[in-house]
């Protein structure tokens, strides 16, 4: 008898253990809208625990049914609990929003409304800097979404240099290719004329010398020859002694400086 006690009492226990333990392996888990290979996981994140991880899956809920992002006065739970989300500095929850609002983008794209513009993925990376691979997905999809938020015709001085910074940041990684972005674009809808213009713009990079080895400076290249329109930006000098750097030019094969590009290796 105190053997039969004894088991029921091992078998009560398991059994009220094992909803825990499943709870506990729901998380972190990407979206259904997210590959698993670029869904990014930020060691130490507390947003894939407890009450967040809730608010987070509920928001995933609410974006995956094909809803517009939450407003005020369209869902007042939804809307306030991603407003204090956003106010955030931990880099695995910046992330699941940029998710979130990819699909929420995905959505009004496809009922012909403006796509709202999201600055999570980014703040993703800045809080989360070093911890890789994550940062670079993190990058990843920051490029991504600009495709949906942004006019790029309008130029550097306008929101194409948004998008050009955004490419700028993977530049570094080896894994990275253009493709990671334009197929994505095209095989999520983004608008063929703004895919056109993407496609058609053209990265060069060069090696220049560092002026110092502290903290990155800015250093901005002499105006394009007379007769050219160059788009310009500013280089990034990062501190080590040579380092690739990028901008864009007009037409392949031309250098805003005048001579032949020198792409660095």
């Amino acid at each position: 008898m105190k053997k039969r006690f004894l088991s029921l009492l091992l078998a009560l226990s398991l059994s009220l253990a094992i909803p825990s333990f499943a709870a506990g392996a729901a998380g972190p888990t990407p979206p259904t809208w997210c590959p698993a290979e670029e869904y990014a996981v930020f060691a130490n994140s507390q947003a894939y625990k407890g009450d967040t991880w809730s608010k987070i899956l509920s928001l995933r809920e609410d974006a995956a049914a094909g809803n517009l992002a939450p407003t005020s006065s369209s869902s007042t739970v939804l809307y306030n609990r991603q407003r204090a989300l956003k106010k955030s500095n931990d880099p695995g929850v910046r992330f699941e929003l940029g998710l979130i609002d990819v699909k929420y983008a995905l959505n009004a794209a496809a009922q012909g409304k403006a796509v709202g513009i999201s600055s999570d993925f980014e703040m993703a990376a800045y809080y989360g800097k070093g911890d890789e691979p994550a940062c670079y997905l993190a990058y990843l999809w920051n490029a991504r979404s600009k495709l949906w938020t942004h006019d790029l015709t309008t130029g550097l001085e306008g929101a194409l240099g948004y998008y050009a910074a955004s490419v700028a940041y993977l530049f570094p990684y080896e894994s990275f290719t253009m493709d990671q972005i334009l197929n994505w674009g095209q095989a999520n809808g983004v608008s063929a004329e703004r895919l056109a213009y993407a496609k058609s713009l053209l990265f060069v990079t060069w090696s220049i010398p560092v002026p110092s080895a502290s903290a990155p400076t800015l250093w901005t290249p002499p105006p394009p020859r007379p007769g050219t329109s160059a788009p310009w930006s500013r280089f990034v000098a990062w501190p080590s002694s040579w380092e690739p750097q990028w901008t864009m030019t007009p037409a392949p094969g031309r250098s805003p400086f005048g001579g032949p590009p020198t792409p660095s290796s």
